[in-house]
């Protein structure tokens, strides 16, 4: 029940993407609300959820994409497979500094995954469309790391206030 609770959450969070975020006037339209969460799942939650939770957005996103299908699925996956190997072996607690470092390294692994299969796709013939790799792509970059590490904080301030799970627990005599 639990998984599937959260399946429609990171639904209505990709919906809220497609439909909304991405309308939103620049830098705003750089948001990415469904790479955050996805972060903030396999991260803080579980691997498995987080798991879930990027092959059902890459489905979505892959969808209403103009991109080759399967692109933004396998960024999501990179990314999901990436942050559990470094939470698992570097980052081993579940501090705010290491969600904000392993986000910042989630961010920049989607994009880099992005750009690197975008071209893939390109010179394959998967997708006719040719991507640009220009200032504008940069200054995209910048503003999806400012805003993901920004909403990243907010959401695990919100989530330590209200659960116990990231609370230190002290032992005294």
């Amino acid at each position: 029940m639990k998984i599937f609770l959260n399946l429609i959450l990171i639904l209505i969070i990709t919906i809220l993407q497609i439909s909304f975020f991405s309308f939103l006037d620049y830098p705003a339209n750089n948001l990415n609300v469904v790479l955050v969460a996805i972060i903030f799942i396999t991260v803080i939650l579980n691997f498995r959820l987080g798991l879930y939770s990027a092959i059902l957005a890459g489905i979505i996103f892959d969808l209403f994409s103009l991109s080759g299908f399967g692109l933004i699925i396998l960024a999501f996956l990179v990314v999901v497979f990436s942050l559990n190997y470094l939470s698992n072996n570097f980052f081993t607690n579940r501090s705010f500094y290491s969600l904000l470092v392993l986000g910042f390294i989630g961010v920049i692994i989607y994009n880099l995954t992005s750009l690197v299969l975008k071209y893939a796709f390109y010179f394959l013939k998967f997708n006719e469309l040719k991507p640009n790799l220009d200032h504008f792509w940069f200054y995209s970059f910048f503003w999806q790391i400012i805003f993901s590490l920004v909403l990243i904080s907010l959401i695990f301030l919100v989530f330590n206030s209200l659960s116990k799970k990231l609370k230190s627990v002290f032992i005294v005599k």
